[in-house]
């Protein structure tokens, strides 16, 4: 099977799969998304919540043991080593465009948009975590698959609620945004119909303490 890269763009402005292939338009040919995970082939996303630092204390010394606590203590505190900057986390989505039984030849299908929509540990929306909606561009043969790389967790969404509620909330609070479900739905036109085909999964995503978690857990 042909396997092609997708290029995607950007407008305006990706611990488990739970369903994928959900084919509400009817067209010629199949989108399936095949797989989502994190850049490193983990099919189970764990990013950190925010930036990570040496917690060598305000000080910045990790070889002074700060009087006021701050060192070892699990916080990012200023006058710390910033070891890992915040920012945007990326997944790769795996498509696959297969044609239908009984369709022969199949036809192409061109990539329009994928919508990412985040829900928290007790299925919830959060103002700070709003659906998103990416153009992309790009054609998947029929009979092959196709990956790209797309923002599954933008920096807006640590920076507006997810860093503040890590580093200030309560442990309800906490429990409730360190496991996100989202939602990944994908569109794309049948190329000699014009018909609209539309694919969907959904990706379990945790989220750390980088401080006194490790991403590899």
């Amino acid at each position: 099977m042909r396997r092609t890269r997708i290029a995607l763009c950007l407008a305006g402005l990706l611990p488990f799969l739970f369903a994928c292939g959900e084919d509400d338009f009817q067209a010629g040919n199949r989108l399936i998304v095949e797989s989502i995970t994190d850049e490193g082939g983990a099919s189970t996303p764990i990013y950190n919540a925010f930036e990570k630092t040496d917690d060598s204390g305000t000080d910045g010394d990790l070889a002074v043991v700060d009087p006021d606590g701050s060192q070892g203590d699990g916080f990012p505190d200023v006058g710390e080593n910033v070891l890992e900057l915040i920012s945007d986390d990326r997944a790769i989505i795996t498509l696959r465009n297969e044609a239908r039984l009984g369709v022969d030849p199949g036809v192409d299908l061109h990539l329009i948009r994928i919508d990412f929509t985040y829900r928290d540990a007790n299925g919830a929306t959060r103002d700070f975590a709003p659906k998103r909606s990416v153009t992309v561009s790009g054609t998947i043969p029929t009979d092959s698959t196709g990956e790209l790389t797309a923002v599954l967790i933008p920096v807006e969404m640590k920076l507006n609620g997810l860093r503040g509620i890590f580093l200030f909330g309560t442990p309800e609070e906490v429990a409730a945004v360190r496991q996100w479900t989202v939602i990944v739905d994908v569109f794309a036109r049948d190329i000699r119909n014009d018909d609209l085909v539309h694919a969907q999964a959904r990706v379990g995503v945790r989220f750390i303490n980088p401080l006194v978690e490790q991403v590899s857990e």
